[in-house]
């Protein structure tokens, strides 16, 4: 722990030396600027946004401390509210370092273009910024989390979000991909979800599912496993664990992935237009809770062929249900038809919604059971 916050510590201090290096048009006194790690955006009360930042401070003394202070902030534009924090301590936002913008569900009702357009034109906000959804009432609460990681938890977010890949359990998504598949043709982005959770009597972030978006406004939101679905349809998942509740070969198994891909393929005729979706998986036996024998040739065909199934079931379900509950193309079905058939494309795009409403998806999975032998038979324990 110690070493991570001197290397969080080193590396603002190299950072801010170069201010003074630059000796140019963005030339800082350190004690001019408050380092923004992240921010929150809510509604406001007198004005129409209230902008909540969390502010790293570096204290000296006999040993360097990293310090965090959270201001919140309102204004009827986000450059206002941002603005407005010279006026209130004295220090202009220095947005380099800032890795998260959570935003509450109420803004994302109301559409994030006007957030997301500051970010992308500011000259010192980085696009890579992450953007998060919160499913609190306010996404200024989000900052009474206590981080564990880290002494800020804007970077500990970060940290937790550059690992999503490898989870499973939520979109990673910054700012410049949720522009990205916002400008392209049919494109509809999402987001991940956060929250605070108790946790032995400490109130701890968790990072898990989905914020569904039409356009750039907030619709829904997916849980945890039809977010892993989605991000198999969208061949983003790189790790994580399958579950099956059902028992394969008399026992309950959980699976590790360690290689995913999926393509989409557009299947056209004369009177319908369908999407196939082939994913290929790469698992192994990470846990099995019972007797039976899933580690022989039998066993091991079987739980082939389940989970083959299961994620087949699940995809056309999450489909069906983004479909009636949602109608929003989160899958990049239309990116796909847009870039491989123009023409069809261009026909079709003025109706898209109801195409897609009425889509039909045929899903083959592969799954290639890995590393079982390992483990020869499942531990036995005599009563």
């Amino acid at each position: 722990m110690v070493k991570k916050i001197r290397t969080v510590m080193l590396l603002l201090l190299i950072s801010l030396s170069m201010l003074f290096l630059s000796g140019c048009w963005n030339y800082r006194e350190i004690d001019e600027i408050a380092i923004v790690a992240g921010v929150a955006v809510d509604k406001g009360i007198n004005k129409n946004y209230l902008v909540t930042m969390e502010i790293v401070e570096l204290r000296g003394g006999t040993e360097t401390q990293l310090l965090t202070k959270i201001i919140s902030l309102e204004g009827n534009s986000m450059f206002e509210a941002i603005r407005s924090i010279i006026s209130y301590i004295g220090k202009k936002a220095y947005w380099s370092h800032a890795k998260v913008v959570i935003v509450s569900q109420d803004i994302a009702k109301e559409g994030l273009v006007k957030i997301i357009d500051w970010f992308s034109r500011d000259t010192e906000a980085r696009e890579n910024i992450y953007l998060l959804v919160s499913k609190h009432e306010t996404a200024k609460e989000i900052f009474e989390g206590k981080p564990v990681t880290s002494e800020v938890l804007s970077f500990q977010l970060e940290k937790m979000l550059h690992n999503q890949r490898n989870l499973g359990k939520a979109p990673a998504e910054d700012i410049r991909q949720f522009i990205n598949v916002l400008s392209t043709e049919g494109g509809n982005p999402v987001a991940p979800v956060i929250s605070i959770k108790d946790i032995n009597g400490q109130k701890r972030v968790e990072i898990i599912g989905t914020a569904v978006f039409r356009s750039d406004r907030l619709v829904g939101f997916l849980d945890e496993l039809d977010t892993q679905t989605m991000l198999f349809i969208q061949n983003e998942v790189k790790g994580g664990v399958i579950y099956s509740e059902e028992k394969v070969a008399g026992s309950y198994v959980t699976l590790e992935i360690f290689k995913s891909k999926t393509k989409l393929k557009p299947i056209i005729d004369e009177n319908s237009l369908a999407m196939e979706i082939d994913i290929e998986i790469e698992a192994a036996i990470n846990e099995i809770n019972d007797i039976g024998d899933v580690i022989g040739e039998d066993g091991r065909t079987q739980l082939k062929h389940h989970y083959e199934n299961l994620i087949n079931k699940r995809v056309t379900e999450l489909v069906e249900k983004v479909q009636t509950q949602y109608n929003t193309d989160i899958f990049g079905f239309a990116i796909k038809l847009y870039r491989n058939e123009p023409r069809l494309w261009k026909e079709i795009r003025g109706s898209w919604k109801e195409e897609f409403r009425n889509l039909k998806v045929k899903t083959n999975t592969k799954v290639k059971i890995i590393n079982s032998a390992q483990l020869a038979k499942p531990f036995e324990v005599e009563e």
